[in-house]
């Protein structure tokens, strides 16, 4: 009795290739890391504008009698722009530590896509960036590359480690903030009231200083070749703010 004759089927399977290969996210291109720091630089600039502008309005108001009765005169006004302040600040606050929307521009986007990247910070790299910005012939342009540090993986990774402890305060007191009050209508101040008093102004402080540094950080690395050792950078914002709301205060306070 003549056998079948099996046929073979090719199996398009390669080997080298790891189960997760398909569905891991690339590499980021110069033109895709540069858009997603901006769109972070814009919200982290937003959220830490929105707050200390409202945070020293209020405590420069509080603590003098004759502002605060100033600002009694218009109300209405006043209130709906500290309302304004809070909610930007808020809404700011939860893009940048948005970590459920895959999609999403957030810090998580910016550190992961540059851990995985390692390339744009090379060398070559920033040569690339020289020679389009027109200085590929400059006498200094030798100097400076050899000058660029270029980060290692786990130098890369330190980001992420370093904005984690911001994510878990942001999770811990204020994504219920900003899920139930800021991106939808909550019936019971009660629960609103209790929301507020969980949060404490040196939470937002560290939060703010956090992705302000990682933001700075990104920035000098790509743009200059500088790796900083984060948590180190010291920022004027707070004091440009208040400089800026007791200038506006006293011009209202004196008109």
């Amino acid at each position: 009795m003549r056998s079948k004759k099996r046929t073979l089927i090719k199996s398009s399977h390669n080997p080298e290739q790891k189960p997760n290969d398909m569905t891991r996210p690339l590499p980021l291109t110069d033109a895709e890391f540069i858009e997603i720091l901006h769109d972070v630089e814009r919200d982290v600039t937003i959220a830490t504008r929105s707050f200390y502008t409202w945070s020293e309005l209020n405590n420069i108001a509080f603590a003098d009698p004759a502002i605060l009765n100033k600002l009694n005169l218009d109300a209405d006004f006043w209130n709906l722009t500290f309302n304004s302040l809070q909610t930007s600040f808020f809404v700011a606050l939860g893009r940048i530590f948005d970590s459920r929307n895959p999609n999403a521009i957030s810090i998580h986007k910016l550190v992961g896509g540059a851990s995985r990247s390692p390339d744009i910070f090379s060398q070559a790299a920033h040569y690339s960036r020289k020679v389009v910005s027109g200085h590929d012939d400059a006498d200094w342009l030798g100097d400076w590359l050899h000058g660029v540090h270029a980060p290692n993986i786990d130098e890369l990774r330190a980001f992420r480690k370093y904005v984690q402890p911001a994510q878990t305060t942001y999770d811990r007191d204020y994504r219920a903030i900003r899920d139930s009050i800021y991106a939808h209508s909550l019936a019971n101040r009660v629960v609103t009231t209790g929301l507020f008093s969980a949060t404490l102004i040196g939470d937002v402080d560290d939060m703010l200083y956090v992705v302000n540094c990682t933001v700075r950080a990104y920035w000098e690395l790509y743009h200059n070749g500088k790796l900083e050792t984060l948590g180190t950078r010291t920022f004027n914002y707070q004091t440009d703010a208040r400089q800026k709301a007791q200038a506006l205060l006293d011009r209202l306070s004196a008109s």
